[in-house]
């Protein structure tokens, strides 16, 4: 396995308008999607990395490993793991050059709040719920929008002393959320709400 993969722990689905990892896809395959395979074919298969799509099957994600299947040109660039252990994913995020998280909508960001607190540098979509679990040291993203997801990813791919500041302001500034914490807010957000009837 190379020391150095680019990861991601979204969720492999492909619904229209082509949500979650379909996009990110995009830009490594000849894919029929409006933006193609703009990182391999400006930086060249052999420096663009590897994508890892972490996470559990979702719904029609049979169609988006159909397009996988069907792709000479990325066998063994997009590598898909949907039973991965505790002990495997720290490894995975240890070695990643950053990770993504192309998520629609969430309740709370979790794979956000891993990547930071492996250090590591968040591209994720621009949602609600990755502000609060983020704030400023995640590089945001609108939902769909490849273009800009192009350019962000490439910067961090060619630009490894980006990637250092990043993670220099991540080791610096990011505080995990406590469990006692995130229960806490719970509690406190059923009381209101109990109290406002």
């Amino acid at each position: 396995m190379p020391p150095t993969r680019q990861l991601t722990t979204s969720t492999v689905a492909a619904r229209i308008p082509y949500a979650n990892a379909a996009p990110f896809y995009a830009l490594w395959a000849d894919a029929p999607f409006s933006v193609r395979n703009l990182v391999p074919r400006e930086l060249g298969r052999e420096a663009t990395p590897d994508l890892l799509l972490i996470g559990k099957n979702g719904h029609r994600s049979h169609e988006f490993l159909s397009l996988l299947a069907e792709s000479a040109e990325l066998k063994g660039k997009i590598i898909v793991l949907n039973r991965v252990r505790d002990q495997e994913l720290a490894w995975y995020y240890q070695r990643a050059l950053f990770t993504v998280f192309p998520s629609l909508a969430e309740g709370w960001g979790f794979p956000v709040a891993e990547s930071l607190s492996f250090g590591k540098v968040c591209v994720s979509s621009e949602i609600d719920s990755i502000r609060e679990v983020g704030g400023d040291l995640v590089s945001y993203v609108a939902a769909n929008d490849v273009g800009s997801a192009y350019k962000l990813i490439k910067g961090l791919i060619v630009n490894p002393a980006e990637r250092a500041r990043l993670e220099s302001l991540i080791a610096n500034r990011y505080q995990p959320t406590q469990w006692a914490t995130a229960a806490n807010v719970i509690l406190g957000a059923l009381s209101n709400t109990k109290t406002a009837r």
